[in-house]
């Protein structure tokens, strides 16, 4: 009976001490402590740079025993044409695309598509030549030969200066630029008749970065010429023809460029100073004179207020018209003279404009 009872006592009693013990051990495996944090910290941030490792050490391994395509030119052909096929597709199905090496390029029907924005952004015609493979390299010269005119945008012939003195002879120098076509075209230069028929040959301008190009391989042409001396006022026509020698149907000319010989400044005269404020200057006004208004009824209505032309932007019809007043009641005053003459076509100060 004894024996029975202490059995007992043994399965259903604990002193104090083993209930302390208990206590304790329960709180220590349930406390958060501070190396519990930064071990999970740790484990949080590193586990993915670790596991993204070993995704890169598979891919090696893969490729290495021939189970994935590598991407160097010229292995795994078979491979790659299948990446070729899955890039065309993702190609037709999102704009814009970006191609990661020549290998990549593919030939959809529409013109606007991913090659021509590579190259282009690159200012490179030649990316043909990194294909090693000769039937994909007759494929890319191809297709660059099928483009046409509507792509072709040809900048306007542009000249500095725009103006020569009567009497006066320099150097000019011509630019132009055009966009959409890689291939190099071959630019000149004409003189021609106010109705484009070829008067004289200026010259070529060029994309080489010399000969008065600026900067090679910008599509953007230069050229530097000797003009004049011309005897009297007169506006001389210019123009520039682009040939394409793989794809002649997109030769064309740029419009007319119009260049003055002219009795009024060429650049701003030297003793004038201007006048400024916070919103104008103070002593010049900007006129524009209608189409067909003579040189001498100009210079009568400069005159008429007491002004001098210190300048011309030609290209534009803008004549900077001195004064000898120095206040804006008095600048306001001399456009609503000049907005009163038939022959101007619109007057206005000479603003300044803040950047604030």
């Amino acid at each position: 009976m004894n024996d029975i009872l202490e059995s007992m006592e043994e399965e259903n009693f604990t002193t104090p001490e083993n209930n302390v013990t208990n206590e304790s051990l329960k709180r220590h495996l349930t406390t958060v402590t501070p190396f519990s944090k930064y071990l999970a910290m740790i484990l949080f941030v590193a586990l993915p740079f670790v596991g993204f490792w070993l995704g890169m050490q598979y891919q090696e391994t893969e490729k290495d025993e021939g189970y994935l395509p590598k991407t160097e030119y010229g292995e795994n052909s078979s491979s790659r044409e299948e990446q070729n096929h899955q890039t065309q597709q993702e190609t037709e199905n999102d704009s814009p695309y970006t191609i990661q090496n020549c290998e990549d390029i593919t030939f959809p029907d529409s013109k606007d598509n991913c090659y021509f924005d590579y190259a282009q952004s690159r200012d490179n015609s030649n990316l043909c030549q990194h294909i090693l493979d000769p039937e994909r390299k007759t494929q890319c010269f191809d297709y660059l030969s099928q483009t046409d005119e509507e792509i072709l945008e040809v900048y306007t012939l542009s000249s500095l200066p725009e103006a020569l003195g009567i009497g006066d002879a320099g150097e000019v120098f011509f630019s132009i630029g055009y966009a959409g076509v890689l291939e190099k075209a071959n630019i000149k230069v004409y003189e021609v008749t106010k109705s484009g028929e070829v008067v004289k040959e200026l010259g070529v301008l060029n994309d080489d970065g010399e000969n008065g190009d600026l900067a090679s391989g910008d599509y953007l042409y230069g050229g530097t010429f000797d003009i004049g001396p011309f005897g009297n006022e007169q506006e001389i026509h210019y123009q520039a023809t682009l040939e394409f020698p793989l794809d002649d149907s997109i030769n064309t000319s740029s419009e007319l460029h119009t260049f003055y010989i002219t009795r009024f400044p060429t650049e701003q005269i030297p003793n004038f100073t201007p006048i400024f404020s916070e919103e104008m200057v103070l002593n010049e006004v900007l006129v524009s004179f209608k189409d067909n208004v003579t040189p001498d009824r100009i210079e009568e209505i400069v005159n008429d207020i007491d002004g001098t032309i210190v300048d011309v932007i030609y290209g534009l019809n803008v004549y900077e018209i001195g004064l000898t007043t120095n206040s804006a009641d008095e600048v306001l005053r001399v456009v609503e003279i000049l907005e009163r003459y038939t022959e101007v076509e619109y007057a206005e100060p000479n603003g300044i404009t803040s950047i604030d």
